[in-house]
Parts: C-alpha cells; sequence; structure tokens
C-alpha cells in the first residue's frame, strides 16, 4: 500500500515536471519567435554601427596620416 502511494506521488511529481517542461518549451518557442521577428532590425543596427566605426577609423587613419605628413611620428 505504501508502495503504491509512493509510486502514485512520483508519477504526480513526473506528469507536474512534464507540464512544466512543455510550458517553458512553449514560452521558449515564443521567445525565439520574437527574437526572429527582431533579426532583421538587430542587423541593420549592426550595419549601421559598423558603417559608423569604419568612417571614424578611418577619419583616424586621416589624422595619423596628417600628422606623420607634419613630421610628427605615431606608435
Amino acid at each position: 500500500m505504501l508502495l503504491n502511494v509512493i509510486l502514485i506521488l512520483i508519477a504526480l511529481e513526473g506528469a507536474a515536471n512534464i507540464g512544466l517542461t512543455y510550458k517553458n518549451y512553449k514560452e521558449v518557442k515564443e521567445l525565439k519567435a520574437k527574437i526572429n521577428g527582431s533579426t532583421e532590425i538587430v542587423q541593420e543596427v549592426k550595419i549601421t554601427v559598423d558603417g559608423a566605426g569604419k568612417s571614424i577609423s578611418e577619419e583616424i587613419r586621416k589624422q595619423i596620416y596628417n600628422l606623420s605628413f607634419m613630421g610628427i611620428k605615431m606608435k
């Protein structure tokens, strides 16, 4: 009798865990869909930031070139 009660409790706990796992899976799936939906925006922002970084680095190179042309050496 006690063994049956223990087995039933284990089975109920397993069922609860399965339900919880499914709920977490569903939430993760919804979150992934939201992330995938916003991926285009993220890529666009990344391209903008990369472009700005490229412009800045080109400007720095020009400044270093100008300084070296004036006889100032950069290390």
